[in-house]
């Protein structure tokens, strides 16, 4: 067992510099300066330094350091120096990195192994995150309730996980809410109570159809909040009803599922608010046809409004089309 505690609380505090010990069986040295802060050097470190800003702790990368260590000078190269201010008690600075021997049981610590410790320190102390917004929530009802349409009406598990696996791609703000890569669309979703279909536009990458795909559409929806709606969570729940396939696939489905929705954030998973389509709710508009401000070259448009009330959707003809063929499969409402 790598003893950390063991090895701060033999050092002194000493007249100038630092007093340093050697962590047996590591590459790391404990040491406490003048006054009493608590550092650690790891040395031999290869792989990069993620980037991290901590109030209390000081994390610097230094090429070569002379150390001297139970009274003897010593050369140490490609170093990582972590300093706690004063206001880090020492034994509280031994006893988090202390977890550092569980995760790299050999010893041999690097930047990934000190930053997991870190990371992991400061979300367990972190305060409660702030739930989403009502604008939030009524985004990600959209998102959800196209997913729960169309996850509904398809019959084939590989199909359904597709379309799970186009929702918000791999990070969350995305230019397109949905990637179908099966069948070359891509769809933005925006959703409003506004019966002139108004919908923010976040740029025009939002409206810009991929180069390797075929066709684009805008799904707008309008909305309602009524007791009768649905929760987006509801909805998320629907989905893992309707899904289709062995328990290996279903299990495989929800487990994309899950990786969307935390990538998604709290609003994929809301409960407080209650929505509903409105009558004649859905309609998809080709992206090419969505209002966008006039092209000048000295201004880039970041985000405006657009009104779709004078715009013609695709045909309810089309769009079923569109449905059957994200789904693979005849359609319902």
């Amino acid at each position: 067992m790598i003893k950390f505690k063991e090895t701060w609380s033999n050092l002194k505090p000493p007249s100038k510099g630092y007093s340093i010990s050697k962590i047996t069986g590591t590459n790391a040295l404990a040491a406490i300066d003048s006054d009493s802060r608590p550092l650690l050097f790891i040395h031999g470190v290869t792989d990069p330094l993620p980037k991290r800003n901590f109030r209390h702790l000081d994390i610097q990368e230094i090429p070569m350091m002379i150390l001297t260590v139970n009274e003897e000078k010593r050369e140490v190269r490609r170093i990582l120096r972590l300093e706690g201010d004063e206001t880090i008690d020492v034994d509280l600075f031994a006893t988090v990195l202390e977890y550092l021997g569980e995760i790299q049981p050999d010893g041999n610590f690097t930047a990934k192994n000190l930053i997991k410790v870190l990371d992991l320190v400061k979300e367990m102390v972190r305060g409660p995150k702030r739930p989403p917004t009502r604008e939030e929530v009524k985004g990600a009802w959209g998102e959800v309730y196209l997913l729960n349409t169309l996850i509904k009406n398809s019959k084939s598990a590989s199909t359904q996980k597709s379309i799970l696996s186009s929702w918000e791609g791999d990070e969350h703000q995305e230019n397109i809410d949905f990637r179908f890569n099966h069948v070359g669309i891509v769809a933005e979703v925006k959703t409003t109570e506004s019966e002139q279909r108004n919908h923010i536009i976040h740029g025009m990458a939002q409206l810009e159809i991929p180069s390797d795909y075929n066709f684009g559409v805008l799904a707008s929806l309008t909305i309602q909040e009524i007791d009768e709606g649905e929760t987006v969570k509801e909805m998320i729940n629907q989905i893992i009803e309707n899904l289709c396939g062995s328990d290996i696939e279903k299990k495989e489905a929800i487990e994309i599922l899950n990786h969307r929705c935390r990538i998604r954030g709290a609003a994929s998973v809301d409960e407080r608010y209650r929505f509903s389509l409105a009558y004649d709710g859905l309609f998809f508009y080709k992206l090419e046809d969505v209002p966008r401000p006039k092209d000048t070259s000295d201004v880039i448009p970041m985000e405006w409004m657009s009104n779709l009330s004078n715009t013609t959707p695709i045909s309810p003809e089309k769009t079923l089309e569109i449905m059957m063929e994200i789904t693979k499969s005849n359609f319902h409402n």
